[in-house]
């Protein structure tokens, strides 16, 4: 997970905050990488959406000693309905699970709930050479679970953001020459002049 966060770490430095912030991270899981940015940038709310409530009451556990407001939401993403905006919208590992207009629609997702000045950030699996290998002797082996997987290149992850109209700031890779890689995305929404 440290790696990960690092990775995320390395993309907050580019962003500029001006007051305490809300997060919302689509797909949480666990919820500890929102957790991770609240304990680096002041945060006044954190909501997690997750369709698994399992899941969701791992977040709970997760950010119980998070000091700011928190809001867990068991929903499918394609009938969220929030009207709020948010100062940083995240995902990782969800992305890739969509293929076609699906795709676009959680991309679009990302920039709708982002306020205006707000930054998004997405980490979804590229197929480096080690992603490919591991992948295959895992699906060889009958042990890769993730069939509905679809990775990204960087091109076709900034393309994809790009296209909801988001200013792409920076790119990074974590595990980028080891095991299963991921390639993440800063974007901001710039404010309408």
């Amino acid at each position: 997970m440290d790696v990960m966060f690092n990775a995320y770490q390395k993309l907050l430095d580019k962003a500029r905050f001006k007051t305490s912030i809300s997060i919302l991270e689509l797909g949480s899981g666990t919820g500890y990488t929102s957790l991770q940015i609240a304990k680096k940038i002041p945060t006044k709310k954190i909501t997690l959406v997750d369709n698994n409530n399992k899941m969701l009451d791992v977040s709970r556990k997760t950010l119980r000693l998070a000091k700011c407001k928190k809001e867990f939401i068991n929903k499918d993403l394609f009938h969220l309905d929030l009207k709020e905006k948010f100062d940083l919208v995240h995902s990782a590992g969800l992305v890739e699970h969509f293929g076609g207009q699906k795709k676009e629609r959680i991309f679009n997702l990302h920039a709708q709930l982002t306020k205006p000045g707000g930054y998004c950030i997405i980490y979804a699996p590229t197929p480096t050479a080690s992603y490919r290998i591991l992948r295959k002797t895992a699906e060889l082996l009958g042990t890769w679970k993730y069939t509905d997987e679809i990775p990204l290149t960087e091109k076709e992850l900034t393309q994809a953001v790009k296209r909801t109209g988001l200013k792409i700031i920076d790119v990074n890779y974590f595990w980028k020459h080891y095991w299963l890689s991921e390639v993440g995305i800063l974007a901001q929404k710039i404010s309408p002049r």
